[in-house]
């Protein structure tokens, strides 16, 4: 995929300056024709810098509008890849930030389903030996019952977070074929 990139950007930079010469105007002319200035067009050409999105729509245009409609479509496509790079770029940077904080939360939500499972067990027995002081044992009912919701909680965090695991995989797994 790598060699198919180099490709594209090697025909901007060849397109870039068949489309000058085409015109017949120099570098300079041409540099202000498009709006940038002629070192960034020299390296444009020289394919050792890529066109922002916005310069390869305005070549297209140049190159349409001068009757070169290949050089036009070319400069299309590698707009288009650069959207669709810029896309895949972002989508990936939101992963990047969201999985770390997945993982800290399912790690939270493992930590505290055991601390809740220990606490309901204490509360358990202390409400058993309660039973003769009703504040207490509606205390540790209500406490009970907040931490069976907490459970719930953590255990719908934790559906989540494997459901959005099971996703990446999939998604990375057909990324790869």
């Amino acid at each position: 995929m790598e060699a198919k990139t180099k490709t594209t950007e090697r025909s901007v930079g060849e397109a870039i300056r068949e489309l000058r010469v085409y015109m017949g105007e120099t570098q300079t002319e041409f540099a202000r024709t498009i709006g940038i200035s002629i070192s960034t067009l020299a390296r444009y050409e020289t394919v050792v810098q890529r066109p922002k999105p916005s310069i390869t729509a305005k070549l297209a245009k140049q190159a349409q509008s001068s009757g070169l409609p290949d050089l036009a479509i070319l400069f299309q496509k590698a707009f288009r890849e650069q959207g669709e790079k810029a896309n895949r770029v972002r989508a990936l940077r939101r992963e990047e930030d969201i999985i770390p904080r997945l993982l800290a939360l399912k790690q939270s939500t493992e930590r505290l389903t055991k601390e809740s499972e220990k606490l309901l067990r204490t509360l358990t027995s202390q409400a058993a030996e309660s039973q003769t002081h009703p504040d207490h044992a509606r205390i540790l009912r209500t406490a009970k019952a907040t931490l069976h919701d907490q459970a719930r909680t953590i255990e719908n965090l934790r559906t989540i977070v494997e459901q959005y695991d099971r996703d990446l995989q999939s998604k990375s797994s057909a990324e790869e074929k």
